[in-house]
């Protein structure tokens, strides 16, 4: 299964930079971080939500994104910090 959606590029970026899935409890937990609010959410919940189920498991993919050149996301650094890459 793969999404295919006008993603905003910025909201994956901070996505994918705060994400943290906490494994410390029975139920793991995703929690990451949008223009600075915190969020979380129960990962069978996010699961859910993404309509995604067992079949799912396996993948290594949610999204068919194609990697962004550094231009595209290097403004989200601050002045003097540089993205890796």
């Amino acid at each position: 299964m793969a999404f295919r959606k006008p993603w905003n590029n910025e909201i994956i970026c901070q996505f994918y930079a705060s994400y943290n899935l906490d494994t410390s409890k029975d139920t793991h937990v995703i929690h990451w971080t949008t223009e600075g609010k915190h969020y979380k959410v129960h990962f069978p919940t996010f699961a859910h939500l993404l309509g995604l189920d067992h079949r799912d498991r396996r993948s290594t993919t949610i999204a068919e994104i194609s990697p962004l050149a550094m231009d595209e996301y290097q403004y989200m650094y601050l002045d003097g910090h540089y993205a890796d890459g």
